[in-house]
């Protein structure tokens, strides 16, 4: 059975404002992001685009560490696979994150330290942050209403991608598949309590999608396709919190 209550920490975070922490913590990631790129395209306003990315997601994520630690790492769904449960859940969305494999796997050696270094450190960071950190402060709406929430809160969060120059009607886009997405990790988080398992699934997903054979049409077929299938298995688990709660 599942585990499904608000914490049972008799900390601030918990007994307050879950709506508003969670906007704040929202608004603390959005501002160093844009903090970091101003500062990024003021130190190296020509520089590859992913190159000024990466200190900024390590910024990211080591907020997000700093603050999983002093919270506790079980607090936030981060402790070790002893405290992980009905890992089964975990088997869709892996499968989900292969897809892309089916175009072949084309990296490009010169770029490909980098990728792998920023999407792990991007998965790392957003599952940390936003389904360890803030799921747990938003808990106490109820688990559903918490994910909801949440995954609107990350999804806007990528608005902050067009600071760094990228198409404002493709990040809305992405906002929208964040959204989606974002949905079926927060549920799967409660499911399994296993933030490092979602971040790692997360960032080889990322990690394949840039680094296969996949461009143009097709490209965009799976990156719809992974968030609808993300929010379908959220939906689907759904249901399971809801008859254990």
């Amino acid at each position: 059975m599942d585990t499904l209550g608000p914490p049972t920490s008799t900390s601030r975070i918990d007994r307050g404002r879950p709506v508003r922490t969670s906007f704040t913590l929202a608004g603390a990631s959005v501002s160093l992001t844009l903090l970091g790129a101003l500062t990024a395209g003021l130190v190296g306003p020509d520089s590859d685009p992913l190159l000024r990315r990466l200190p900024v997601v390590l910024a990211l994520l080591a907020m997000a560490l700093i603050a999983a630690r002093r919270i506790g790492w079980r607090q936030v769904a981060a402790g070790g696979p002893t405290t992980w449960r009905n890992t089964t859940w975990l088997v869709a969305p892996a499968l989900v994150a292969l897809v892309p494999l089916a175009w072949g796997w084309q990296p490009d050696p010169a770029t490909l330290a980098a990728l792998a270094a920023g999407y792990l450190a991007t998965g790392l960071y957003e599952e940390l942050w936003f389904r360890g950190v803030m799921l747990r402060a938003a808990l106490p709406l109820g688990p559903v209403r918490a994910a909801t929430l949440t995954a609107l809160l990350f999804g806007a969060a990528h608005l902050g991608n067009v600071a760094f120059g990228a198409n404002l009607a493709v990040t809305l886009a992405q906002a929208v598949g964040a959204a989606a997405g974002g949905f079926g990790y927060a549920i799967l988080r409660q499911r399994t309590n296993a933030v490092w398992a979602l971040a790692g699934i997360h960032a080889v997903s990322d990690l394949l999608l840039h680094t296969t054979g996949l461009h143009g049409g097709a490209l965009w077929a799976v990156l719809v396709g992974h968030d609808v299938a993300l929010f379908v298995i959220g939906l689907l688990a759904v249901r399971g919190l809801r008859r254990t709660a």
